[in-house]
């Protein structure tokens, strides 16, 4: 499974399959994005991604992507799941990111005050928290000697995640196995955060 990851440079271009089987194509920067409603049933929302409701989770990266719309449709619709991607520097200062520790933070924030209102109108809002994942956004870090060796000493786990990592928590926080989930930040971090 190959997961679109908004913030680390690395996704997938693979269409999104409907409710039967077909296809739409991935939107590119020279193809417009068709209307929501040629989508069928959408039910998850992740940051730039989409998950297609048809029984296997298929991802896509949306750079054109109009996530009001798709929340407007899950309110109408009364269901749906948002997985947002905030980060381990949701809950830290980060060395050196300011500004991006303060949006994952700001993120969270967001997310909470979504869950909190869509709660009771059938919409889970949740974030996943991941550590440090091996991307194109990191391989300064995986490059710089010093860094890197910092970094997987404090990583119980012993290594740099992948995104493959994310999917099992991007699925449970897209299944209905987290219907009373709401408000969640899931870390993803090889136990960064228990350190």
């Amino acid at each position: 499974m190959s997961v679109p990851w908004s913030n680390a440079g690395a996704a997938t271009d693979a269409p999104v399959v409907r409710p039967g089987g077909s296809t739409i194509p991935a939107p590119t920067q020279d193809s417009p994005f068709p209307p929501i409603a040629d989508y069928g049933f959408l039910s998850d929302c992740h940051t730039g991604a989409l998950v297609a409701s048809d029984g296997a989770i298929e991802w896509m990266c949306l750079p054109h992507f109009d996530s009001a719309s798709v929340f407007a449709a899950m309110l109408d619709r009364g269901a749906g799941k948002v997985v947002f991607t905030a980060s381990v520097l949701s809950f830290q200062g980060g060395v050196n990111v300011p500004g991006y520790t303060a949006s994952k933070s700001g993120l969270v924030g967001l997310m909470k005050a979504f869950a909190n209102e869509w709660a009771g109108q059938g919409i889970n809002v949740n974030a996943i928290a991941p550590g440090y994942i091996r991307t194109d956004n990191t391989q300064p870090l995986q490059d710089d000697p010093d860094r890197s060796a910092g970094i997987l000493a404090r990583i119980p786990a012993g290594r740099w995640g992948t995104p493959d990592d994310l999917v099992g928590a991007i699925i449970f926080l897209s299944a209905s196995a987290s219907d009373y989930v709401h408000g969640a930040v899931l870390p993803v971090d090889g136990g960064w955060l228990a350190r």
